[in-house]
């Protein structure tokens, strides 16, 4: 953990808002909106591949009791989108629909449409389970009537991170003004990668909230202290990332970004260049990790400041996680001389004693 990571704005909402020493009271205000109900709208042979991959309902349940989550969602199944739109009128209380390709045939956007005017606001996803089934005309953000697209890669965990994905999306402008939650801004407009990336920034996160928690407190306030986690929010060009870095650039943990996307409206190979100057030069200590196809762009992202990772490197998602744990302080706290040389490290607070 690098020393000079400023400490998390939440002890001063505390102070500010609970000064006769309350600190439970803030947490109940948090992540106010969840998903307890999902409508997944699966075709028999996509419900197939779920079940093949590990009876994911299951699995499901018992990663959220590993990750110390309150609840698991309960999932309700359905076959096509008249059963979809019927479900949805019958049932109010479904909080997220998640589709698959099959399941709704070549209409996507109408049916789309016609859901979101049974249920305004309803968060809509989309999950396919190769690139054959992706149509890349919904990736355009006019035609695309999604609030999220995800790849199926045999991991139950990508439902997790989009149930997580989706409620920090809606949590995260309330929870920043209350309690000054930290925000881990993650840039990447390939499906494939950022369907990797996600569950496995969400389990680390999770975990490492679980370490941060002292013992002592009963399960109700371990289950709301877990609310104050890291949000991780998702964007796909320069703009969205840039305006996510403005609202919340007092809580930025940290970036993780490709470096080819878009921008003004053009594909431009060094975004990722530009938006981490851009950050520096709000906050010149944020950890920042670069990701491309070019060994060449390494340079460049060492010169802004980056760390950098080659994205056909089959040690990706390993040393992604070596990032997430050394710089932006999700492992062990890691005490270092002068010379850099580790003296001292602690697993969780009460081995730091």
């Amino acid at each position: 953990m690098s020393p000079k990571k400023k400490l998390p704005a939440i002890s001063e909402a505390f102070a500010t808002e609970f000064p006769t020493g309350d600190r439970f009271k803030v947490f109940q205000g948090l992540m106010r909106h969840r998903i307890r109900e999902i409508l997944l709208v699966s075709s028999p042979y996509n419900l197939f591949l779920f079940e093949e991959d590990g009876r994911v309902y299951e699995l499901l349940r018992r990663e959220y009791f590993d990750l110390g989550l309150s609840f698991s969602p309960e999932i309700t199944r359905v076959s096509g989108d008249r059963e979809a739109i019927q479900a949805l009128k019958q049932n109010p209380s479904f909080d997220l629909v998640i589709t698959t390709a099959h399941s709704v045939g070549q209409q996507v956007r109408a049916f789309a449409d016609e859901l979101k005017k049974v249920r305004t606001g309803i968060p809509l996803v989309h999950l396919v389970f190769d690139n054959a089934e992706f149509n890349p005309r919904i990736e355009s953000p006019s035609l695309n009537p999604f609030n999220g697209i995800f790849t199926w890669g045999g991991d139950f965990r990508i439902i997790i991170a989009i149930i997580k994905s989706v409620e920090d999306a809606l949590n995260v402008e309330e929870d920043v003004r209350k309690a000054g939650v930290q925000i881990i801004l993650l840039v990447e407009d390939n499906i494939r990668f950022y369907s990797s990336y996600l569950p496995l920034l969400y389990t680390e996160l999770l975990r490492q909230s679980q370490k941060l928690i002292p013992d002592g407190i009963n399960l109700y306030h371990k289950y709301l202290r877990m609310r104050a986690r890291p949000k991780i929010l998702l964007a796909t060009n320069y703009e969205d990332a840039c305006a996510i870095a403005d609202k919340y650039k007092d809580n930025l943990l940290g970036v993780i970004s490709d470096i080819n996307y878009m921008r003004k409206g053009k594909r431009d190979p060094l975004a990722g260049i530009a938006l981490t100057r851009y950050i520096k030069s709000m906050h010149h200590d944020i950890p920042i990790l670069l990701q491309s196809h070019e060994a060449e762009n390494e340079k460049l992202a060492h010169e802004a400041g980056a760390a950098f990772l080659k994205k056909d490197d089959p040690h990706l998602l390993k040393d992604l996680r070596r990032f997430v744990n050394d710089e932006l302080g999700f492992g062990d706290f890691v005490f270092r001389d002068p010379r850099g040389q580790e003296v001292a490290r602690a697993h969780d607070l009460i081995s730091l004693r």
